[in-house]
């Protein structure tokens, strides 16, 4: 969850959009962003090992590997593409330090 508040607090500083459908206005590139291009995301599949391992559930096991692969391959390539475009070398520079997920 610190993982969740940190990202949380970079978007706040700077006064940008959590919302993954609306234009950021800046790009984070600091805080908890500099181990992580998806802090948010890396978080919430986190969260979900964590409730299937305690919840002893091989359903959420299972259903994990597949989520990660929609997210992975649709919903976090379509940001970067966007933030290829509206950021141009400084996300490429950025993309370059900094791993998708860790």
């Amino acid at each position: 969850m610190l993982l969740l508040a940190g990202a949380l607090v970079q978007f706040y500083r700077h006064r940008t959009t959590v919302l993954p459908h609306r234009a950021a206005r800046e790009l984070i590139t600091g805080g908890v962003f500099r181990l992580t291009r998806n802090p948010i995301y890396l978080a919430f599949a986190l969260l979900h090992l964590g409730c299937a391992l305690s919840l002893s559930s091989p359903g959420m096991l299972i259903m994990l590997p597949p989520i990660l692969w929609v997210m992975h391959q649709h919903v976090i390539a379509a940001e970067e593409a966007f933030h290829e475009q509206q950021f141009g070398d400084q996300w490429r520079r950025y993309r370059q330090r900094v791993r998708r997920w860790i």
